[in-house]
């Protein structure tokens, strides 16, 4: 950020938002959270470390736990499978309930409503595991095979639907998900379907780690 930029921070009042414009290079918008005196910058900024060392303490926990959950995952991933099949048929009999949706214009139907926690977008690491099938039913891929994917500050890099899915659903939750073949597995994936079908993927979102 510029000096003029930063010199307007302290002036905006918390919680809304505003434009910024950088010399045509960078434009966004920014929302201030919270005005914190000079005075309270060494309790905040401890507070910030407790906070740090608590979740890369949890950070670690979770990773062990998810590792220990591997031969279980495994073991479910054919019943995962033909359940996908399964709700892939009742949509097509038009036996399912009708889609919500949520951008970037992405399809669901909750199966189970998650309690607990949904990721922020700044701090937080997601676990989830997937089954992608066609409309069809055939099954395109299959996490609960291998590992559970790890959704971070930095996104997830396998395919774009899953950042905005992690925010939107709580920890806990089992979502059916009807994608758009743009946000599936990139425009030019060698998928056995055409560029105009949706790909149909049931979603658990199975640990949530916030800073």
């Amino acid at each position: 950020f510029d000096l003029a930029l930063m010199e307007q921070l302290p002036k905006v009042e918390p919680g809304i938002p505003f434009a910024f414009n950088l010399e045509e290079q960078y434009r966004g918008r920014i929302t201030v959270l919270q005005h914190i005196p000079k005075r309270d910058y060494p309790a905040h900024i401890e507070e910030g470390k407790k906070r740090k060392a608590a979740f890369e303490a949890m950070l670690e926990l979770i990773k062990a736990d998810m590792a220990n959950q591997k031969a279980v995952f495994k073991q479910r991933a054919p019943g995962v499978a033909d359940s996908l099949t399964h709700l892939s048929t009742l949509l097509k009999e038009g036996k399912m309930p009708p889609w919500q949706t949520f951008k970037p214009g992405l399809g669901y139907v909750i199966l189970k409503e998650g309690s607990g926690p949904r990721a922020n977008k700044s701090s937080s690491w997601t676990w989830v595991h997937f089954c992608a099938a066609t409309p069809a039913g055939k099954i395109l891929l299959n996490t609960y095979e291998s590992n559970p994917l790890v959704v971070n500050r930095r996104g997830a890099l396998l395919a774009p639907w899953i950042e905005p899915s992690v925010e939107q659903f709580r920890e806990g939750s089992r979502v059916l998900l009807k994608v758009p073949y743009r946000l599936a597995f990139g425009e030019s994936a060698n998928l056995p379907l055409t560029n105009t079908e949706d790909i149909v993927v049931l979603l658990e979102i199975l640990r949530v780690n916030n800073m």
